[in-house]
Formats: C-alpha cells, sequence, structure tokens
C-alpha cells in the first residue's frame, strides 16, 4: 500500500513559452489562462480584447513561436475555457481531426454582449448558482445558437487547428443540462479527449456543489453532441463538501497504458462572509490521480503544495500577488509521455508580471506500484 499523499518528484526543465513578453500580454489580467500543449500548438488566452492565440514550434529549433495575426478565436464567451484536443476517433473527417470544447453560460448582462440584438430577445432562466447563493441569475436558454457561445458549451472543428469552426450550432452541455447533482459550471478548464478504451468521448467539467465547494462531473458521448447525464467522479480518500475543492480535473488517458491520470488542481477555503466575497485559501496543491475506469480515482500523491521547492522559489522571486489566489501556485495544464517519463507543462505566475508555460519531467519510476 503506498502513501496515498506523498510528494511526487519533478525536475524543472525549461520555460516553453513567455506569456510576459509584450504590453497587451503584461496588462492583462487572464493572460495565459489555461494555455495548454496540443501537438505542435500552444494556445492561450489574450485579453484586451479577449481571444485564444496560438504559438507554433519551429521544426528546426524546437522553439515555439508566436506567428503575427495568430488569433484562433475572438468575439467569443468562449475564450474563458477554450481547449483543444486531437480526435483519435478512426471515423472522424479529414477537416476536423482537431477538436475543442468551448463556451459560457450567461445572461444579457454581460458587458461583452453590449449591443447584441440576439441577446436582447433570447429567453432567459432562473438559474442560481449554489457556489453564489446570494445572487440572483438569469441565465440564455441552450436550445439555440448564440454567435458570442453565451448559453453553454459549444463543439468547435478544425483541419489544422488554426482555422476553427463549429461541428454543432447550438450548445451541447450548459448550467440547463441535468446532472445527478447540482449544476453545471462553465468557468473552468474541461478536460476532453475521445477515449479508445470504451470508443467515446469523455469529458470532465466542474460541479458547483454549494458556496466554498466545487467537484468534477463525468460525462460521456459517442458523437460530441448527445452526452449522458453528468456524475460526479469518486476519489479516494473522500472528497470533503465542507470545504475541499477539485479547481478543474486535468485528467488524461495514459498513451501506454489502459489506465487514466490527472493532476487535479486542488484547494480548500474557509468562507469569511456571508456571500463568499471574502474567504481564506489553503491546502493549495495539484493532486496526482490515476485510475482504471475514468471514473474511481484514488489519489496517489500530490505536486506543487504550498511548501514545495517550487512555490518556495516563486516565494524566493517576490511574486507574492499570485500566490495570494486560487490558481497562482503553479498548476498542470498539459499531459504527454515520452519515454520513461511523464512531460508536464505546467503554468507558473498566472496574473503576475512573469508568467510563463514551464516543462516539468516526472519519471514514470514513481508510479511502478500502481502499473501504470
Amino acid at each position: 500500500m503506498i502513501d496515498k499523499m506523498r510528494k511526487l518528484k519533478v525536475t524543472r526543465e525549461n520555460v516553453i513559452l513567455n506569456l510576459s513578453e509584450t504590453p497587451r500580454e503584461r496588462n492583462g489580467d487572464w493572460t495565459g489562462l489555461y494555455a495548454h500543449v496540443v501537438g505542435d500548438k500552444i494556445y492561450y488566452r489574450l485579453d484586451s480584447p479577449s481571444c485564444i492565440s496560438y504559438a507554433i514550434k519551429n521544426p528546426e529549433s524546437g522553439l515555439y513561436e508566436k506567428p503575427p495575426q495568430n488569433a484562433v478565436l475572438s468575439n467569443s464567451l468562449a475564450v474563458q475555457n477554450f481547449r483543444v484536443f486531437k480526435d483519435t476517433n478512426p471515423n472522424t473527417a479529414s477537416d476536423s481531426r482537431y477538436k475543442a470544447i468551448g463556451g459560457y453560460h450567461t445572461g444579457r448582462g454581460h458587458a461583452a454582449l453590449r449591443g447584441c440584438g440576439i441577446s436582447q430577445g433570447a429567453p432567459i432562466h432562473d438559474v442560481r448558482s449554489p457556489c453564489w447563493p446570494l445572487e440572483e441569475r438569469w441565465v440564455f436558454g441552450d436550445q439555440f445558437h448564440h454567435p458570442y457561445h453565451a448559453n453553454g458549451f459549444y463543439i468547435f472543428k478544425s483541419a489544422d487547428g488554426i482555422n476553427w469552426e463549429l461541428f454543432h450550432n447550438k450548445p451541447v452541455l450548459s448550467n440547463l443540462t441535468k446532472c445527478e447533482e447540482s449544476i453545471l459550471g462553465s468557468d473552468n478548464m474541461p478536460s476532453i479527449f475521445y477515449d479508445e478504451n470504451i470508443e467515446e468521448y469523455v469529458v470532465y467539467l466542474r460541479c458547483n456543489v454549494k458556496l466554498g465547494v466545487r467537484h468534477v462531473f463525468y460525462t460521456k458521448s459517442k458523437d460530441l453532441i448527445t452526452w449522458d447525464t453528468p456524475k460526479l467522479i469518486k476519489k479516494s480518500p473522500d472528497f470533503d463538501f465542507t470545504n475541499e475543492n477539485l479547481y478543474y480535473m486535468g485528467a488524461y488517458p495514459v498513451p501506454s497504458s489502459k489506465k487514466y491520470i490527472s493532476f487535479t488542481h486542488h484547494f480548500r477555503n474557509e468562507i469569511l462572509s456571508a456571500d463568499g466575497s471574502n474567504r481564506r485559501y489553503f491546502d493549495k496543491k495539484t493532486l496526482v490521480m490515476t485510475s482504471e475506469n475514468g471514473v474511481d480515482w484514488n489519489v496517489a500523491g500530490s505536486l506543487f503544495s504550498q511548501d514545495s521547492q517550487e512555490v518556495k522559489e516563486s516565494r524566493a522571486s517576490g511574486d507574492m500577488q499570485s500566490l495570494r489566489t486560487h490558481l497562482g501556485p503553479p498548476h498542470v495544464v498539459s499531459f504527454e509521455e515520452e519515454g520513461e517519463e511523464y512531460i508536464l507543462y505546467v503554468m507558473e505566475g498566472l496574473k503576475s508580471p512573469n508568467t510563463n508555460l514551464v516543462k516539468y519531467a516526472l519519471p514514470k519510476e514513481q508510479f511502478k506500484d500502481m502499473e501504470l
């Protein structure tokens, strides 16, 4: 039996993308949010105005470069959580080998929708978020196409990962989706892939449980349009519904096995005001979990905990502002397998003047007793 909360050892290798190079990058509150690596491309968010941009790997130098005019998605609230994956389904058409999920569920009051005629006339529903129980919340219906993707999660497709269009013209999941518990949240980083073990697509999304508590929903689909009823993953040790948060799942299939691994951004919070605006974050770390079926997960260890060397180095560099937020400490945004190592792509310094996407190596030998 292994120590379920052992601290795994990683090696910091190098910065692969500097997201603090330009005035626009340095001024954006959420520059780099949920940046991720897909093949030879890195997708990342920019602000002022918001868009999803990409960098591409130079095959000669091995460095990632930001082409001019490199925005792939703009004028869309899907910028909040746009997540790309390569579709390994053998039946996928050649014009849609890249897929993505993204979208936000809101209502007419959102600042980005001012002047949008469709928003002014669209039907709305009273859906109060359990995470913000004192806030009145009206959201759009999910049975129509919203030009800003403001009424739930949409699926996008692309032949090259650069030029995108909708795969389906309506949201496939939303705050109005019937779930086994609570409601689906859209302000998070989805985990989505074609699961070759079951020959279906799977996605992990946020479950908003209550003020100060967030969990993870799992659902699957044969066609990316019709999804099963989302249900909570199971975690061992058990999830604490008092103050625990799995902010996003970060789940991936392990290429060399039939199993799954996750790098789940975790924290707890103490609510200090009735509306939740004042709270204390603690126990911030990345949970590393493994699973045999994608639903039942065992905690194998942790990375980037508050007292880890990586966080100590951030403190030493004076980057205290980012560490105060729940997404401030280093957190994993992409995963690959490379020889005898797992490669982790880690966001460092989010919401700080020194924001970078960094490559780390995690030796496989630390998982040998789990037969990954």
